[in-house]
């Protein structure tokens, strides 16, 4: 018996599903009852331990079924990236038509245009080149699932405090263990973020830290703690108020101590050893360091850069704090070119003439007068060759009486002088004659 073949343009017949057997079907049910069996089994129990736990704590039924049934996290199975290396190409394809302006790249049909070009170029690839596209799109899928971010629970504002002590709670007994297994050294800080946060700073370390940041920096941790504290939530008038230092003082420290801080920063990352770095920033001198390090200082406000010290504007000093620590100034490493120009620039100034030292002041000459000198000329001291009077032999050697002697200016009448400088004028007039008679005593 010959079958016969079906006519062209009809499809093929569709093989029908193998029919279960007796035994099998028998052998699935008992199966089913087996499994419900179990289940039911275990039902009882979660809800036998259930009430044991409603009683046990006085809490509602069904509120702890609900929690024992349904509270249990699903932890699905991390998914696995899988590459896509024509996807990848069409991706690449994509983007280098729209980076060349060609036509029909843009709107709906972009995508469709740019398989079809992918299609063709990706028959002539080597297998070779597929399997470095299929890597290349794997490494995309690991960093885009590596840079997604989890979400994560705010706090509310009056919760923080317990949150904060809560998860430190639960921390501090493992960094102590940590330490004592380790013989490590740990400490950290807590500060608020704004001065209405309804906490305080937290700090935590260990007694040899302690002492070392005792040594350098002049503070305990717990005092630094309260500084950096008061900085961050309250900026300077915060830290003014902690230190009880001016503000004025305390911003001219922070300006000196932060622009020192960047530019050795700066040199470092230039290979400058430690041993060579400055020791103090040239405030009047800053086209020094220009020439020397082949930096400079940009976003300085004010518009001239001068020694915080001689900035008498709190409002200026903030805002050259705040350039600082926003990043609005900053030292800027130069160009070779730059930095030649510079150099040729500061020779010509050289060879120019001398160059004047900035912040030298000519110190103002004292013009006071002596009481009792004459206003155009001042009173000469008593000399060698002065005639000296020798006392008689029946006269005491110590005595306050002036002596008159040639060698001062006679007094001026006394209707020259008022009565306050009369008086100087006597006191003077005794004054030399103790002089002279005690260097009279000095020649004998």
């Amino acid at each position: 018996m010959s079958s016969t073949p079906p006519a062209e343009g009809t499809p093929p017949p569709v093989a029908s599903k193998a029919k279960r057997t007796q035994e099998q079907i028998r052998e699935s049910s008992r199966r089913r009852e087996a499994l419900m069996e179990a289940i039911s089994k275990q039902r009882s129990l979660g809800l036998q331990g259930a009430m044991d736990i409603s009683e046990a704590y006085d809490v509602p039924l069904p509120w702890v079924s609900t929690q024992v049934f349904l509270g249990a996290e699903q932890q699905a199975k991390e998914a696995q990236p899988r590459s896509n290396a024509f996807g990848a190409f069409v991706k690449h394809i994509h983007a280098t038509r729209v980076a060349n302006h060609e036509e029909n790249v843009g709107g709906s049909g972009a995508m469709v245009s740019a398989s079809k070009v992918a299609s063709e170029e990706w028959a002539k690839l080597s297998p070779e080149e597929k399997l470095e596209w299929a890597e290349r799109s794997r490494q995309a899928q690991e960093q885009k699932a590596s840079e997604a971010k989890k979400v994560v629970k705010k706090v509310r504002s009056e919760h923080i405090g317990n949150t904060i002590q809560g998860t430190f709670r639960k921390i501090d007994p493992v960094l102590l263990e940590l330490q004592q297994a380790t013989n490590c050294h740990i400490c950290y800080i807590v500060t608020r973020n704004d001065v209405m946060d309804q906490y305080a700073p937290r700090s935590t370390t260990s007694k040899r830290l302690d002492d070392a940041c005792l040594m350098l920096f002049k503070h305990t941790v717990e005092e630094l703690s309260l500084r950096l504290d008061a900085y961050v939530a309250g900026g300077i008038a915060q830290l003014a108020a902690v230190t009880g230092e001016r503000k004025t003082t305390l911003l001219r420290r922070i300006i000196r101590e932060q622009i020192l801080h960047r530019l050795c920063k700066l040199l470092q990352s230039r290979g400058i050893s430690r041993e060579e770095l400055p020791a103090m920033v040239e405030w009047q001198n800053h086209e020094g360091t220009v020439i020397r390090w082949g930096v400079e200082l940009v976003g300085y406000p004010g518009g001239v850069i001068k020694n915080p010290n001689d900035v008498s504007s709190v409002s200026l000093l903030q805002q050259i704090e705040t350039a600082i620590r926003t990043g609005d100034c900053f030292w800027r490493e130069l160009s070779d070119e730059q930095w030649n120009a510079r150099k040729a620039a500061h020779d010509q100034r050289v060879l120019a003439g001398p160059l004047k030292a900035a912040g030298t002041k000519r110190r103002r000459t004292n013009t006071t007068l002596q009481p009792g000198a004459a206003a155009s000329t001042p009173a000469s001291p008593p000399t060698a060759n002065s005639a000296i009077t020798h006392p008689p032999p029946s006269t005491p050697l110590l005595t306050l009486s002036p002596t008159p002697s040639s060698s001062f200016p006679p007094a001026l009448p006394q209707s020259q002088f008022s009565p306050a400088l009369s008086q100087s004028q006597s006191q003077y007039q005794h004054l030399t004659g103790i002089v002279e008679y005690t260097h009279a005593l000095r020649l004998l």
